[in-house]
């Protein structure tokens, strides 16, 4: 194509009145008009690339959101977080010295030796619903006084106690009626469930006695290589027995009432909880030790506030009182750390857990600590 026909094609597409005799007259109306127009500018390459990339950024940031979002749910409850174990109220007991806690999942129950009894609590509420005597009948010597000195919850039942009478009694929380008073022996102190039998423990003494909850009966005692105590606590599971006495703590058979092990505490026990491994808060130390059940040794030793007291399990977590300082403390047991701390009252000496209360009996100013810990 010559220059004509390029001039020529042009006056054809674009100006069509041009003078055919004017061919430059075109070229440079063409060029004007086209420099007129908006010319497209060159995108950098980094800009054609971000609006995708800013797409797939967010796609991948919901992604890792909903992620974490998922176990944030599935992991276990941390209670350090807002929906941690909270103190609900206290409940006063009134008169009367208050000695052991059992808590079923609609009552906590007390020990009140005004009453020679438990009274019974409506956790929801703190109010005390029912009161229930152990003993009703005259003294058979002068020198004796019934009394509470532990009470427990074991196999639908409430029991308690009695170390002047040497008698264990059996309550039935859906009644509130005493149904069974079962002679066990001079002085017993405290009493838990083990291995499919109730134990109870004289500390005077030093014996055990196994009683079957089907037939209300002790069924064996044995006796003790640790004699002469002033208290003794004691827990278990199927494997074993676990009694701390003194400044021991001695493992016992349960089937064969035989003692298998004895490991030596630093200071005098207190309370004793059963719970991946056996842990035993002496007060005399300011401590609370872990003992590991495979190899009857210490595995741990925890420094807990002044003068622990009652251990026990509940919602994943060891908690241990203080019947100095009026707190309640967390231990993680995975890590033997401290992960919360809560105030009570003054001389906390007592625990019980059902459902997702854990109560704590606070002695000095005759109450009841209620904390809602979850499921």
């Amino acid at each position: 194509m010559n220059d004509r026909e390029f001039h020529d094609l042009l006056r054809g597409w674009l100006i069509d009145d041009a003078p055919r005799e004017a061919p430059d007259w075109i070229v440079e109306t063409v060029i004007g008009q086209t420099a007129a127009l908006p010319q497209p500018r060159s995108i950098p390459f980094w800009r054609r690339w971000r609006l995708p990339a800013m797409r797939t950024l967010a796609v991948a940031l919901a992604a890792v959101a909903l992620v974490g979002l998922y176990t944030y749910r599935l992991r276990p409850a941390d209670p350090t977080e807002a929906d941690a174990p909270r103190v609900v109220r206290t409940a006063a007991l009134g008169p009367g010295a208050a000695l052991g806690m059992a808590a079923l999942p609609d009552g906590v129950w007390v020990g009140n030796n005004s009453l020679v009894g438990v009274l019974r609590l409506d956790p929801e509420t703190g109010e005390t619903v029912a009161s229930v005597k152990t003993y009703d009948r005259p003294a058979p010597r002068l020198d004796l006084h019934p009394a509470i000195s532990d009470v427990t919850a074991a196999f639908g039942s409430i029991w308690t106690v009695d170390p002047e009478f040497g008698t264990v009694t059996r309550i039935d929380p859906d009644t509130n009626q005493v149904v069974a008073t079962i002679e066990v022996g001079s002085y017993p102190s405290s009493a838990a469930e083990a291995a499919g039998a109730l134990w109870v423990v004289s500390a005077l003494h030093g014996t055990v006695s196994r009683i079957d909850p089907t037939t209300d009966r002790v069924t064996a005692t044995a006796e003790l290589p640790v004699a002469d105590a002033d208290e003794a606590n004691l827990a278990g599971d199927q494997r074993a027995l676990w009694i701390a006495i003194g400044n021991e703590l001695v493992r016992v058979d349960p089937r064969s009432l035989d003692v298998v092990a004895r490991v030596g505490l630093a200071g005098i026990a207190d309370g004793i909880a059963v719970d991946r491994g056996v842990w035993v808060a002496t007060g005399t130390r300011g401590a609370v030790s872990r003992i590991d059940p495979d190899s009857n040794r210490i595995a741990a030793t925890i420094e807990i506030g002044t003068t622990p007291s009652a251990v026990t399990a509940a919602n994943g977590w060891i908690w241990v009182t203080d019947r100095r300082d009026g707190q309640v403390r967390a231990i993680d047991p995975s890590t033997g750390e401290l992960v919360l701390s809560l105030p009570t009252g003054r001389g906390s000496t007592a625990m019980a857990f059902s459902g997702s209360w854990l109560s704590v009996l606070n002695q000095i100013d005759a109450s009841v600590t209620l904390i809602d810990i979850g499921q």
